[in-house]
């Protein structure tokens, strides 16, 4: 897997089996040009061979480092599209609390973190999880990052310090949200949910049961994320029918 980085590009090869052992990596990636990171995945773990353990993702101005391998959204321009409309949003709601559920490495939650908000962040990735805890330390105190499902999570609930959001981000994979996150979501009845989806089919289709529980779309923007491709980006903002809207 290639992927761009500031100042060059980060590698991650994967095996099916065992990696290779023995191998000199900064030998074997002198002739790559501009290579910045070697990121080896093999069938149980994952190690940075060569380079920082972190990369400027080179995104925004406040640069967000991540792991080699971990998820990126493919877009810079749209990354940054993304972090200033959650950040936008942020200044007009002025949220106390929010909740950034799949979450990666704090590319929406660190826009309300720095809008003032205390922050609960889920990522189920491990290496996108501790990302985050990179991130979000830079921007000083008042957040919590649980690495795990979001199903988990919400099961177990918030930490006692960062529960009752005002402002719910949901940033899914294209496969929308589960059934029972909704449920979870519209019994905890949280005034606003920013939702950010890569899909409008299931996005159209948890908007749907949102709405059934309670919630009404105030605002919808559309980035084209892949340009010459028909993939758009879409951020709908609900909120609890008969609320204050935002």
């Amino acid at each position: 897997t290639v992927e761009r980085a500031a100042g060059g590009w980060g590698l991650t090869l994967g095996f099916d089996g065992d990696a290779p052992s023995g191998l000199d990596w900064a030998v074997l990636t002198a002739g790559l040009p501009g290579l910045v990171a070697l990121r080896i995945k093999d069938k149980s773990s994952s190690w940075t061979a060569w380079g920082p353990e972190l990369l400027d993702a080179g995104s925004l101005d406040v640069p967000l480092l991540k792991t080699p391998g971990a998820f990126r959204q493919p877009n810079d321009a749209g990354a940054r599209w993304l972090h200033s409309h959650i950040a936008e949003l942020c200044a007009g709601l002025k949220p106390q609390m929010a909740w950034d559920l799949y979450g990666g490495g704090g590319l929406l939650g660190s826009a309300a973190l720095a809008a003032g908000a205390r922050l609960w962040l889920v990522e189920a990735d491990p290496l996108a999880a501790a990302d985050a805890e990179v991130n979000l330390s830079r921007l000083g105190g008042g957040y919590r990052v649980t690495a795990g499902t979001v199903e988990r999570a919400l099961a177990d609930g918030p930490p006692e310090s960062h529960d009752k959001p005002d402002l719910v981000i949901l940033d899914p994979p294209r496969t929308g949200l589960p059934k029972g996150v909704i449920e979870s979501l519209v019994t905890r009845r949280p005034p606003l949910v920013a939702y950010v989806s890569c899909n409008p089919a299931t996005f159209w289709r948890d908007a749907a049961l949102l709405t059934k529980g309670g919630y009404e779309v105030e605002r919808l923007a559309a980035f084209d994320m892949l340009p010459q491709t028909p993939g758009v980006e879409l951020v709908g903002l609900f909120h609890r029918a008969g609320g204050t809207p935002g």
